[in-house]
């Protein structure tokens, strides 16, 4: 490939994403769709879902090693995120249908967000990783609704401006500080509700006519 002159080898697997159904236009929840292959015989897919800021539990994928594919059955998702929020560091650890044992970490190398459409961002990054000592690239695939990322960065702003370093797990940051910015949120709306009481009382004492 050549990319503003310069050539670049493209000489490793990859994966073609076929996850057809339909695709609702709601709430979308927080998954992630990681996949990664050295060869036509050892790949492997995990596919997995966060409810409620609990664990990043595997329900779904895929693990082929020798040319034997089974079904993935349990496991996590684990990742460490930059100061932005974006995922940089990504392990997974699970078992599939045949009791085989999936261990399999990566670091990403570059990113694209995508607004598949309106209820869903993805940030789709390009992950070196190591599948049974092998280096092996894939993708990590981190799923988001709109409003859950902007909350997200919002805990990351709010550690920045308290100066709490949110690198490089900035995921545990943005559950701790939650709670302070919605106490923050709560703060401002009681001093709006205030500031509305006391403009209403000085119409009151003002008599009729006052604006």
């Amino acid at each position: 490939m050549k990319l503003l002159g310069e050539e670049v080898a493209v000489d490793c697997m990859a994966q073609r994403d076929r996850a057809w159904g339909p695709r609702r236009d709601n709430r979308q929840p927080r998954v992630a769709y990681v996949y990664g292959a050295t060869s036509s015989t050892n790949a492997f897919l995990a596919v997995s879902a966060q409810k409620k800021g609990g664990p990043d539990n595997i329900f779904t994928g895929y693990y082929m090693h020798e040319g034997t594919w089974a079904k993935m059955v349990s496991g996590r998702r684990e990742v460490d995120r930059d100061a932005l929020g974006r995922v940089a560091h990504v392990r997974i650890d699970g078992t599939d249908e045949l009791g085989r044992s999936l261990q399999v970490e990566g670091e990403t190398v570059s990113r694209l967000f995508i607004t598949a459409y309106p209820s869903m961002v993805v940030i789709n990054s390009l992950t070196r990783f190591v599948l049974n000592g092998e280096e092996c690239w894939g993708e990590d695939q981190d799923t988001w609704s709109p409003r859950r990322w902007r909350d997200f960065k919002a805990t990351l702003r709010a550690a920045r401006d308290d100066g709490y370093n949110a690198t490089p797990h900035a995921s545990a940051a943005a559950g701790c500080l939650r709670s302070r910015v919605t106490r923050r949120r709560a703060l401002s709306s009681a001093g709006r509700s205030l500031a509305f009481l006391v403009r209403v009382l000085q119409i009151v004492e003002a008599g009729p006519g006052a604006r």
